[in-house]
């Protein structure tokens, strides 16, 4: 079958997967707004889209070809640089997949998000919980004493 033709078993059993899903369906895809179905439009199906810095794109997307013996070596860094900036990477250009989610965003029902501002504000509510778990474990401290902390479960 060659690559092609495992690609193309792979995604007949993602359809029929999909297919056989009860509604709604939850669905992940790397793929460009181009080659979705055109009944995820028409459907106005809703959208998460998470873009990811270029150069984080560029990093992972190098050493995943590195290691994947299916694809083409990308050569060195400054010759994948080119080949990464230039869009002609497997996969196609990282700015036209993301510039066609971004301009699709206002027209669809599509949450745009930064993986960056997500790990950010990850990181902020982790620290807000914190303290609120330890305002309660002080509360609980000050009114009832050692026997109330044995009932406080912690969920981190």
């Amino acid at each position: 079958l060659g690559v092609f033709g495992g690609f193309l078993l792979t995604y007949l059993k993602g359809v029929e997967k999909a297919r056989a899903m009860p509604s709604p369906r939850t669905l992940r895809t790397h793929l460009p707004t181009q080659l979705l179905p055109p009944s995820f439009w028409k459907n106005n199906c809703k959208f998460l889209y998470v873009a990811r810095n270029a150069k984080d794109c560029m990093t992972s997307y190098y050493h995943f070809q590195r290691m994947n013996q299916m694809l083409p070596d990308p050569g060195t860094w400054e010759e994948y640089f080119e080949t990464f900036i230039s869009g002609k990477v497997c996969w196609g250009s990282w700015y036209d997949h993301v510039k066609g989610w971004w301009e699709m965003k206002d027209r669809y029902q599509i949450l745009f998000l930064f993986y960056e501002d997500i790990k950010k504000v990850s990181k902020a509510l982790q620290k807000i919980r914190f303290r609120l778990w330890c305002r309660d474990i002080l509360s609980c401290f000050r009114t009832s004493g050692r026997e109330t902390l044995k009932n406080v479960s912690v969920s981190f």
